[in-house]
């Protein structure tokens, strides 16, 4: 499922610094504080999975992994998924939602 793959680059200035994660492909949005990176997207069954990490050194130090639902439970139908600084945009036809990486739950998945 999640392989060894793309990497996160963060520039500051002319200096690159990048964190392997486990995504070798389908990722569709990223949204990024400080230190804390979620990428979403997937293929088949996975396509609506979300997984947020902290940078750590070299690394993305995973802290969970997460299906997007809408707010009443129910699956995500077919949406357009943008990340914008440390925010998910989810756009359907007729909705726009939010989530804030700040409203993400702390685990270990």
């Amino acid at each position: 499922m999640l392989l060894l793959g793309l990497p996160v680059m963060r520039t500051d200035g002319d200096t690159p610094t990048g964190w392997q994660t486990r995504f070798a492909s389908g990722v569709r949005a990223l949204a990024v504080s400080d230190t804390t990176v979620a990428l979403h997207g997937g293929y088949g069954p996975d396509r609506d999975g979300l997984v947020v990490g902290e940078l750590d050194g070299r690394h993305l130090r995973y802290r969970g992994e997460y299906r997007l639902v809408l707010p009443d439970g129910s699956p995500l139908p077919a949406v357009r998924v943008s990340g914008r600084g440390a925010t998910v945009h989810l756009l359907t036809d007729t909705d726009w939602f939010r989530l804030d990486l700040d409203d993400i739950p702390a685990r270990i998945s």
